[in-house]
């Protein structure tokens, strides 16, 4: 699985992930759901949802590889530091 690494937010590849503080309605328009949380983010993993990439930070990933090779399309893998990461959802991770 390769896992790409974001170094910067204005990286086209999330621009998804970016609209978190937007409205809704590209979400809905794109057909877009996105989750956050590891307990959330397994059972959509899990579920028979057809996964377009996923953005965690690299912990998430190591652990849940096989499921995410099993599930992500290959290249839609992407991580970036706590601080990016931190900038683009709007609160401190844990």
């Amino acid at each position: 699985m390769k896992i790409i690494h974001i170094n910067d937010i204005t990286d086209e590849r999330i621009s998804n992930y970016l609209s978190l503080k937007e409205s809704q309605t590209h979400h809905t328009q794109e057909q877009i759901f996105l989750c956050d949380g590891d307990k959330v983010t397994l059972v959509v993993l899990e579920s028979q949802v057809q996964i377009q990439s996923v953005f965690a930070i690299e912990d998430f990933i190591y652990q849940h590889k096989t499921l995410l090779e099993a599930k992500v399309p290959e290249g839609q893998v992407f991580t970036a530091s706590k601080k990016l990461m931190e900038s683009i959802v709007g609160f401190r991770l844990h």
